[in-house]
């Protein structure tokens, strides 16, 4: 988990505050809390590992477009936590779908709590980490030539150097000559290196607690348990 990674706390109810904090009092953890949706943007929330938790409503209006302005921005890498008192099988649908990390009632016990918190916070974490890593395989990739590209995006379709340069009529040498530039700009040492650096070029990656739309079980600790809503196509 990243240690700059912070709990932010939006909700008009002062009582949320306290009970997140006491869930994190065991750790090091920081927390913030606002009132309004104006006071936590801003803060330096673009690129930042953190965990931000809200309720279905803020100040009489409902929060899911704030969400779905949230995580439609590229930048936004938190984590969202819905903790409620008014929590409602379509409701748990919607925020899910809508990108929610999880869906929890305001009686779950602070362990349980503390533990969703940590979790989310180590997701955000691994996000940044990929966007980085993401962005540097963009600037790597950009300094291939158009051949170079050509010969790299068909060695990771698995063809060999032969198929390549009858495909592309040219010898085989010209083949592992721009292949050997390709991966030196890549600095990519084997084929599998140089796939992982296509794949997230292309925007493959594809978080599974986001990918897979959920609806919710009851269960102990005023927990809104997930399981798989097959009949319920992904957006």
């Amino acid at each position: 988990m990243n240690p700059n990674a912070s709990v932010h706390i939006l909700d008009d109810d002062a009582t949320i505050p306290q009970t997140v904090r006491s869930a994190l009092y065991p750790t090091t953890i920081q927390c913030k809390a606002y009132r309004t949706f104006a006071d936590f943007e801003q803060q330096e929330i673009n690129n930042a590992a953190g965990c931000l938790i809200l309720d279905l409503q803020l100040n009489g209006e409902r929060t899911s477009p704030l969400i779905k302005t949230l995580m439609g921005r590229p930048d936004f890498l938190m984590t969202i936590i819905v903790l409620t008192g008014q929590g409602t099988v379509p409701a748990v649908v919607e925020y899910m779908r809508l990108g929610a990390f999880d869906f929890l009632e305001k009686s779950i016990g602070p362990h349980l709590l503390l533990k969703t918190m940590e979790d989310a916070l180590s997701f955000s974490t691994s996000r940044m980490a990929h966007k980085t890593e993401r962005t540097r395989a963009e600037k790597l990739l950009a300094s291939l030539t158009i051949r170079e590209r050509q010969i790299a995006s068909l060695v990771c379709d698995g063809h060999s150097s032969r198929e390549i340069a009858d495909r592309l009529d040219i010898s085989v040498n010209t083949v592992a000559n721009h292949r050997a530039s390709a991966l030196a700009k890549l600095e990519a040492q084997s084929r599998a290196d140089l796939l992982r650096i296509l794949q997230l070029t292309r925007g493959q990656f594809k978080a599974d607690r986001l990918a897979r739309p959920m609806i919710p079980a009851r269960s102990g600790e005023g927990r809104m348990e997930h399981i798989e809503a097959v009949s319920i196509p992904s957006i």
